[in-house]
């Protein structure tokens, strides 16, 4: 499992990030995180400089707001998509069972 340290907005600068999903044969990417304000943007926004797929778990965040709701679908577009977690685990071929007992 691979640690790579930040010190800037996004995870690709001076992390080495790039390389190492190149060596990968990585082309897509899924994203969350604590907050979509600073590194989740800022990431979102490297991978898709460098040519990456991303996928934004819209719901995979502590603090999804209706204004950052709003925020994020912002960055929906091109090479960017903003998907449910069910919806990223079906394209994954993934069952996931709703806990609140939907299914």
């Amino acid at each position: 499992e691979a640690v790579l340290w930040r010190s800037a907005a996004g995870a690709f600068n001076g992390t080495g990030l790039d390389f190492f999903l190149q060596s990968c044969g990585v082309r897509e990417v899924i994203l969350a995180g604590i907050s979509y304000d600073g590194a989740v943007e800022g990431t979102t926004r490297g991978a898709g400089d460098r040519g990456y797929g991303v996928a934004l778990a819209a719901e995979a965040s502590v603090d999804v707001t209706p204004t950052r709701q709003v925020r994020l679908t912002g960055l929906s577009g091109g090479l960017v998509q903003v998907l449910g977690v069910s919806e990223i685990a079906r394209r994954m071929g993934v069952c996931v069972r709703d806990e609140r007992g939907g299914g």
